[in-house]
């Protein structure tokens, strides 16, 4: 008697997806991407001020995503602005510095 077994490609999609390590996985690589885009995002003296673009980093994994919040207060709008560049109100335009960018570049490559 020969038995034949035929396996569901996604099978065990859900047992990899809540797996202790799988998250610990995307846990340390999402904590790596935003340590390196805090320490290359653009800062003034003020460090202890809630407002700080440092302080407005978020990691959160869950069935097996990974992601690095960008200010998840509504009180904050500004890291995106720096990010990209803006024109302030005299009409001067400022050049984005691309910090978010190059800190995603630096964890592809790795």
């Amino acid at each position: 008697m020969a038995v034949e077994l035929m396996l569901d490609p996604y099978a065990f999609e859900e047992i990899c997806r809540t797996s202790p390590q799988l998250e610990a996985a995307l846990l340390r690589i999402c904590e790596g991407i935003a340590r390196r885009a805090m320490a290359l995002a653009p800062y003034r003296n003020r460090a202890r001020h809630w407002n700080t673009i440092k302080r407005q980093f978020e990691v959160r994994v869950a069935r097996g995503e990974g992601l690095v919040v960008i200010e998840p207060s509504h009180r904050v709008r500004h890291a995106l602005l720096l990010n990209y560049g803006f024109t302030d109100s005299s009409g001067k335009r400022h050049p984005g510095s691309h910090f978010l960018e190059a800190a995603l570049r630096e964890a592809r490559s790795q």
